[in-house]
């Protein structure tokens, strides 16, 4: 099951780089990428109407010094 849908930037560049969603209660990121099983489920679910992918915000805690 998948729950918790919101999409994750880059620091960098503030572009969506992966999904961050709880899957079977497990946080996960998800790549954006057409061959990724689970980002396929996700965007069905999506156009299906049954998950809703929150606007993220910057993660700055995949930064390294």
């Amino acid at each position: 099951m998948f729950t918790n849908a919101k999409y994750n930037k880059d620091v960098f560049t503030g572009n969506i780089s992966s999904i961050i969603v709880d899957i079977n209660g497990i946080t996960s990121f998800v790549p954006i990428s057409e061959d990724n099983g689970d980002y396929n489920e996700i965007m069905r679910l999506v156009d299906a109407g049954e998950l809703v992918i929150a606007d993220g915000d910057i993660n700055v805690n995949n930064t390294s010094s």
